[in-house]
């Protein structure tokens, strides 16, 4: 039975996988934010990097390789702030992320023209403020339930434990769709946690975990792969086919023992190889 990954977050952003490309400064150009759309997800141009009169050139340029909302990226302090502002507006772009800085006249500005104010906070004071300032979303843990939360945007299809905290399983776990997984790859030192058989049982939800082993096994790891004991085996494809290769991990057609790691790399590859893919263009590593 397929799965869909189509969520409440799609619908506001416009974009086929609720998927988020993070605005990486000098990273996050034209071609890594349209390659993002293209592929499904949403991309945000790394707007607070581009210099002072070459906004325009950034967001047209992006709009030439892509037909799909995108964000821009920006800080309220940087100097060229207010350019970027109107060129958001001026264009019609779908959403805007910034850290602390946009003030409650600018921020009213944007929403005002249909700009999504997506902040990106590291404290929960700061996500308050965010909050009290207009941002569309955000998530105080301090005071709401996270998991009802996840459930009232859809559910997570995942959700992958790093911390070894019982209250982190328990919430991220209650916020799982039918059908969706735990992934824990921290694991508690007394080795259980509770986890809810009725309701597990009736959403067909799943908890898979990883044993990981401590920092001196990992030291070891890499110990061992200097010393040539171990290769890592890879495939690299086209950022297009980013689809499919999830598709394939859903599948279960990833064989046996492989793990799949995605990442972004630059350029066409060492060696010339897939001749197909133009120089300098991102592209997907399995």
């Amino acid at each position: 039975m397929p799965v869909s990954l189509h969520t409440a977050l799609c619908d506001k952003l416009g974009c086929r996988y609720p998927i988020v490309q993070t605005a990486m400064g000098w990273i996050s150009d034209a071609r890594l934010t349209a390659a993002t759309c293209n592929a499904g997800g949403f991309g945000f141009l790394a707007g607070a990097t581009v210099e002072p009169g070459k906004i325009d050139a950034a967001i047209l340029a992006t709009k030439a390789r892509t037909s799909n909302p995108f964000g821009v990226n920006f800080h309220a302090f940087q100097p060229n702030a207010n350019e970027v502002l109107e060129a958001v507006i001026r264009h019609e772009v779908r959403a805007v992320s910034y850290g602390r800085g946009p003030d409650a006249k600018m921020i009213k500005r944007l929403k005002d023209s249909g700009v999504i104010c997506m902040p990106t906070v590291g404290a929960v004071k700061h996500a308050i403020k965010a909050v009290e300032l207009g941002a569309d979303i955000v998530i105080d843990a301090r005071k709401q339930d996270v998991g009802q939360v996840l459930k009232e945007h859809g559910g997570a299809h995942a959700a992958i434990a790093l911390a070894v905290n019982e209250a982190a399983f328990t919430a991220v776990n209650s916020g799982l769709r039918r059908g969706g997984k735990l992934v824990m790859v921290a694991l508690p030192a007394h080795g259980t946690i509770q986890v809810p058989i009725f309701d597990t049982v009736l959403n067909g939800t799943s908890v898979i975990g990883s044993i990981v082993g401590t920092r001196q096994d990992l030291a070891e790891v890499f110990q061992l792969h200097a010393a040539g004991r171990t290769r890592v085996i890879h495939e690299t494809r086209p950022l297009a086919a980013v689809n499919e290769s999830i598709d394939e991990v859903l599948r279960g057609e990833v064989k046996e023992n492989q793990e799949v790691i995605v990442g972004l790399v630059g350029g066409a590859g060492r060696g010339g190889s897939q001749p197909s893919q133009q120089p300098g263009s991102p592209r997907l590593r399995l």
